[in-house]
Parts: structure tokens; sequence; C-alpha cells
């Protein structure tokens, strides 16, 4: 799930596609799991000073908050 929270200790995320099903309670995982993948940290695809909204556009927010507060 996108933007879901993980788990304390988290090294990597398997997306569901790449897991194979062998029974109810067994399953298969990739051969090779690669450490933070899938694991992005908060912020991290925006940077400093850079202008990403101007006064007047929309925005749709995302849990009810609005980090983004500043506007020229």
């Amino acid at each position: 799930m996108t933007g879901a929270p993980i788990s304390l200790g988290c090294e990597t995320i398997v997306p569901l596609e790449e897991i194979e099903y062998k029974s109810d309670s067994k399953v298969k995982l990739p051969q090779k799991l690669t450490p933070n993948r899938h694991i992005r940290k908060k912020g991290e695809e925006l940077q400093s000073g850079k202008k990403y909204l101007s006064c007047g556009d929309e925005a749709t927010l995302y849990g009810g908050y609005l980090s983004l507060t500043r506007c020229e």
C-alpha cells in the first residue's frame, strides 16, 4: 500500500505481486531482497527552497494535512 507506515526495524518491502503463494500459510519470497527497496522517508522527494505551489494553486489534502505552508 503506497504511503503506508512500516514497522520499526523493517529493512525492505516486497510487493504482493512478487510473492509466490505456496499454501494458505506459506509463501516464497524473491531470491534477492535489497535493503530499503520500496522504502522512502517523508519528504525525501522534495528539495529545500524549490517552489512547488504558487498562490491560488489548488492542492488535495492527504490525510487532512498540508505541510507546504508558504506560497509566494
